[in-house]
């Protein structure tokens, strides 16, 4: 499915970009308070947002030149928090093969969600590390993906993608990759967003420069989702 793209000419504040990893646990401490029972809801992050446009000088606050149009473009067809887009930041939008790898995404697999690669699982998720510790989920892909096994680049006709999901079918008989394999990729990404509310404060005229209005927009909050 395609959505809106806010693209990366449309740059934020960097003094105000705040960005965090999101996690659902829940958290029960027993009577005693002596111990708890948790449970993480999500085994992998989504990702939390709230930036500002820097000032920007327009003659017409929907001048098509304007960034703050673009970004109220990108709003408008999102319909708000009803609709999902794409962001391509500029900050966080590349994954190298170092920093790569794959899960087996098939649900029966007893190696399913790791890097293990069984030699009979045909599907796996697209993945980034996280300080070296942990996995980010990578579904958007922006363009076409490089995909290795065993640091070998396959031919695009060796696999389709899904949401983030390769599907191998190579070799003679066309299948997965050999049991032990090391699995890796490298592209450029989206995050798929939600804006936090149907409406934001901060957007306003701060002034003028050689007699041009200067823009801005603050507190702008949205958030990461999976398909």
């Amino acid at each position: 499915m395609s959505y809106p793209v806010l693209n990366s000419s449309v740059q934020w504040d960097i003094d105000s970009y705040k960005k965090t990893p999101v996690f659902n646990s829940s958290v029960q401490p027993n009577v005693a308070r002596r111990g708890v029972a948790a449970v993480s809801m999500m085994p992998f992050p989504a990702w939390d947002f709230n930036v500002s446009l820097p000032p920007t000088s327009s003659s017409s606050l929907l001048s098509t030149s304007s960034i703050v149009s673009q970004f109220l473009g990108t709003f408008g067809a999102a319909q708000g928090q009803g609709g999902l887009w794409w962001w391509n930041d500029a900050t966080d939008y590349q994954v190298t093969t170092a920093v790569s790898g794959m899960l087996d995404a098939v649900s029966t697999s007893a190696n399913y969600m790791t890097t293990t690669v069984n030699g009979t699982s045909t599907q796996f998720q697209l993945v980034r590390t996280l300080g070296g510790l942990s996995w980010d989920v990578i579904q958007n892909l922006n363009g076409s993906p490089n995909i290795y096994v065993n640091g070998d680049l396959l031919s695009s006709g060796d696999y389709t993608i899904s949401n983030g999901v390769v599907t191998f079918a190579y070799g003679s008989p066309a299948g997965g990759p050999p049991e032990g394999a090391t699995l890796t990729w490298s592209g450029n990404f989206y995050f798929l967003c939600r804006f936090g509310a149907d409406s934001f404060e901060g957007l306003s005229m701060i002034g003028s420069q050689n007699g041009v209005p200067v823009w801005t927009c603050d507190s702008i909050k949205f958030g990461s989702e999976f398909i």
